[in-house]
């Protein structure tokens, strides 16, 4: 998969993950009380798994792929608040995204 599209899938299973799993406990809440179980709890685990899989899913089953040689390419950043990039295992070929992770802080 290409590294521009590897990120921007990642992305965007993320983002639904949180939405779809958050939502459905949200929905749910009515019930969940009624059974016994924390609704809170519930619905914080619900987003850290929506959230955590996608980005396991993209990190070890589908991965970026090398333009140079075709290799596997790992998503990595630089610190907080580094643009997010990827580095070829194989020859070192580095491209850098257009996402940061983090946010810069006002000093």
């Amino acid at each position: 998969m290409r590294i521009k599209t590897h990120i921007l899938y990642m992305i965007t299973g993320m983002v639904l993950g949180v939405v779809l799993l958050g939502g459905l406990v949200a929905v749910s809440s009515d019930r969940l009380e009624s059974a016994g179980y924390p609704t809170d709890l519930v619905f914080f685990l619900a987003i850290n798994v929506g959230w955590i899989v996608p980005r396991l899913l993209f990190a070890f089953v589908f991965r970026a792929t090398c333009p140079k040689c075709g290799s596997h390419a790992i998503h990595k950043t630089a610190g907080h608040s580094r643009p997010i990039y990827y580095h070829c295992e194989r020859c070192g070929y580095r491209e850098k995204t257009l996402w940061t992770q983090g946010r810069d802080m006002p000093s």
